[in-house]
């Protein structure tokens, strides 16, 4: 089952490396956004698992202060079976995260 983007944003800033548009199953995403222009940004990326599957949301955000991937995670029917993992390896004004969903 692959899953395939829904909705993608870099917030107030710009991707460097854009979420895919299609994941293979237990497939990990990195995606880097800057915002050197803005004092915050929070990058979202929905990815659909299947044709009617729940929805994994990969978000950070990030400021000047600190970085976080709390809002991540699976929504809708049958989330139960899935999971998302996320790690950030840098933070403000450019954010590296890297998220595995399976």
């Amino acid at each position: 089952m692959n899953t395939t983007t829904v909705a993608a944003t870099a917030g107030s800033g710009h991707w460097i490396n854009a979420p895919r548009l299609v994941l293979a199953p237990h497939t990990s995403e990195t995606v880097l956004s800057t915002a050197p222009t803005s004092r915050s940004e929070t990058d979202f990326v929905d990815y659909r698992l299947g044709l009617t599957g729940p929805t994994a949301a990969y978000e950070v955000q990030d400021t000047a202060g600190e970085v976080n991937t709390a809002m991540s995670g699976i929504n809708g029917a049958g989330y139960a079976h899935h999971f998302v993992d996320a790690h950030i390896a840098t933070g403000y004004p450019s954010v590296n995260a890297h998220f595995t969903q399976w």
